[in-house]
């Protein structure tokens, strides 16, 4: 996104702010009109109630104002009710400034004044600020401990309006431990409840934390859909407070969405919806959205290596996630700026917020945080080369993943494992060598003993003898030398031959292009090395560095077809075709047939995200029979069902599996990921000694 179309989207946000202001501002407006003609204190209070709300979502300290004029009717009135309302309007408005402390202050001035058998509007109340509170401190169990007796409590009354906060709340928290099939059940139900009341905020709300929750799962198109609808119907309302939030998630979903694709337009976006969500929080007196902001435009600006405009951020929300008490905050703070500075290598400096960031995430049980702040200590000790001290951070990361089993984690694991027995190896070795020089030392002193202790009458004798003896253990020792140092030649040989599997592990997970010209180079190499050996494996490395040239400039084509708006079908059948006869050359027990259907014309295009996923998963299926299969024929073959559905078929003839006892691996759940992008399902059927099939239908067109 270029600067002036950034200062575009920017002025129509302003100017949607200013039209949810006007409309804001008639509705209060309105209020203070009606609070001029109030009859009575009773009426004046229930004006400046629905006054104190209306102002809870565009400017809290004068929320606050209010809720005291409330206190001050109720006193006077001595009408115990309405004072436990002031009490909970100034809870809400702590809550939203996450001053918790404040919270559990007025929470116990309120309860009380509360009968649970009799006032059940206010019990309510309580019980869903206090689950707040706890929620607001992290204290996850507990919180949820509270919503879970409050729906209990609340569904004896039937109040749904109540229930759908409780659910939303109760989805918040399985968000945060990662339990995302239950939170997207809570936030649905709480949608369902406020569709059903027409409640517009209920609705915001939900469509809000949903998106959420598609943003964990990485389903950015998704998360956006559903933010762009809560802001749509925050828009409606006029809710600054709600529009902050949502602003800082879009945010984050195209940060997120931008590092992917390597898109600076997508993360100028993201820093364009962090400083819009700053601006109305600084206007509206909202801390809580000032605080998250800081730390978002701490997070954009180390992306884009501004870091020391990063650290500048990140130290101002440090500071006041510390003043508020804001253990998400303070913990989101620390960690980032530990980042930053790992960048930076200042080291030292990033340990120390890692550290701090990691014991806050232990505390509160946040499983997510926990993970990645440990990748990120792994990372830091890795490139200090302090590989022990990596590897026990990068193994308590596994016991929390749900990948334990994926090539990429075992990869990581068996790296760290490696350097750190490297050291131990190396070690144990300098410690053979100090033994060694010791028993020498012993040896000599021994035969310096023997010599004194004989008489002078068998000195020659004694001389010869000793004299052979401390040449056959000198042999000795040397030929133990030598067999010392051939050992640690091949340890180092095979250290530095480990190390080069570990890089080219690396290279396959952060940049496949460089791990491929690694490989052509050593292809190479050894071709040079083989000349006038065996013809015929000269011959094969040829092809292999062949395809793998070939591979390389595959890559770089789909770089560049992901940048273009489509890919027409004779473009995608070449790729195909080029693939599978490049396969079989480095497969020459399989025989590869490949068939397009007469009725599939060269003209007809695909987008550049179907093309690029039709490729993908014939490329994976093709992979899969290779390597687990044993097939001797694979076959691919192209069709249409209709002028808009494509059918693709991949089967071999290889041994199969039992479709009920075969462990699951990320192939398969990657194949039906792109099958769903494209709008259509993969099938994967299989018997043992009948081959699998593959069968993939989707809808192609713009």
């Amino acid at each position: 996104m270029t600067p002036r179309v950034i200062r575009i989207c920017c002025v129509l946000l302003l100017s949607c702010h200013f039209i949810w202001a006007q409309e804001k501002a008639a509705q209060i407006d309105s209020l203070h009109l009606a609070l001029q003609a109030a009859k009575n204190p009773t009426d004046e209070a229930t004006i400046i109630r629905d006054l104190a709300k209306s102002y809870m979502e565009v400017n809290l300290d004068s929320s606050i104002v209010l809720y005291k004029r409330l206190e001050d009717i109720a006193d006077a009135l001595k009408d115990e009710e309405m004072k436990a309302r002031a009490h909970f309007g100034y809870a809400w408005v702590y809550d939203h400034k996450t001053r918790f402390d404040s919270v559990q202050h007025y929470l116990k001035l309120a309860e009380p004044m509360i009968d649970p058998k009799e006032d059940y509007d206010l019990h309510s109340t309580y019980l869903i600020l206090e689950g707040r509170r706890a929620l607001g401190l992290a204290e996850y169990e507990a919180s949820e401990e509270i919503f879970l007796g409050a729906i209990n409590y609340i569904e004896s009354e039937g109040n749904k309006p109540d229930l759908a906060i409780c659910y939303n709340n109760l989805a918040v928290i399985y968000d945060y431990l990662g339990q995302f099939e239950k939170a997207i059940n809570m936030h649905i139900l709480s949608a369902n409840i406020a569709e059903e009341f027409g409640d517009v905020n209920g609705v915001a709300k939900s469509y809000n934390n949903i998106g959420l929750v598609h943003h964990s799962l990485k389903e950015y198109d998704k998360a956006k859909e559903y933010f762009l609808k809560s802001i749509a119907l925050k828009k409606e309302v006029g809710n600054i407070v709600g529009t902050v939030s949502s602003y800082h998630n879009l945010g984050n979903v195209y940060r997120r969405h931008g590092i992917k694709l390597l898109s600076m337009e997508k993360l100028d976006t993201a820093k364009m919806y962090y400083q819009n969500a700053l601006r109305l929080s600084e206007e509206s007196n909202y801390d809580r959205g000032v605080t998250i902001s800081y730390i978002n435009l701490a997070l954009i600006n180390t992306t884009v290596e501004e870091f020391d405009e990063g650290i500048r951020y990140g130290k101002l929300a440090l500071k006041r996630a510390e003043e508020l008490n804001d253990m998400n905050s303070m913990m989101t703070a620390s960690i980032n700026l530990g980042d930053t500075y790992q960048f930076k290598k200042e080291y030292e400096e990033a340990e120390k917020y890692l550290v701090q960031g990691l014991d806050i995430a232990t505390r509160i049980k946040d499983v997510n945080i926990r993970r990645r702040t440990m990748y990120l200590l792994s990372r830091l000790h890795q490139r200090q080369g302090n590989y022990k001290e990596a590897l026990s951070y990068y193994k308590a990361r596994v016991a929390l993943s749900d990948s334990v089993a994926s090539v990429d984690v075992k990869n990581k694991v068996n790296e760290l494992e490696t350097k750190y027995q490297t050291e131990k190896k190396e070690k144990e070795i300098l410690t053979q060598r100090a033994e060694l020089a010791e028993k020498d030392l012993q040896v000599r002193r021994k035969n310096t003993w023997i010599f004194g202790g004989f008489g002078l009458a068998l000195v020659l004798g004694l001389l010869g003898y000793l004299l052979f003896n401390q040449q056959k253990l000198k042999n000795r020792q040397l030929k133990k030398e030598g067999e010392l140092k051939a050992a640690l030649a091949k340890i180092e040989t095979q250290n530095k031959l480990q190390e080069q599997r570990l890089r080219i592990s690396r290279d396959l997970h952060d940049n496949i292009g460089s791990q491929l010209t690694f490989v052509t180079s050593s292809v190479d190499n050894l071709k040079f090395k083989m000349k006038g050996g065996d013809e015929k494996v000269t011959e094969k490395l040829g092809a292999i560095s062949e395809f793998t040239t070939q591979t390389i400039y595959e890559l770089r084509d789909t770089i560049w077809a992901m940048n273009k708006t489509e890919i027409s079908f004779e473009d995608l059948q070449a790729r195909i075709a080029n693939f599978m006869d490049k396969a079989g050359g480095a497969s020459d027990r399989v025989v590869f047939n490949f068939n397009v259907a007469d009725g599939i014309s060269k003209e007809t295009e695909l987008t550049s995200i179907q093309g690029m996923n039709v490729y993908r998963i014939i490329q994976e299926a093709v992979n899969n029979a290779l390597k687990y299969a044993e097939a001797s024929e694979i076959d691919v073959a192209l069709s249409k069902t209709n002028d808009e559905e494509m059918v693709v078929r991949i089967t071999d003839n290889g041994k199969g599996f039992d479709m009920d006892t075969v462990e699951r691996g990320n192939g398969l759940a990657n194949m039906k990921k792109r099958a769903r992008d494209l709008n259509g399902g993969v099938e994967v059927t299989s018997e043992v000694g009948k081959g699998t099939k593959v069968n993939l239908q989707f809808k192609y067109g713009k």
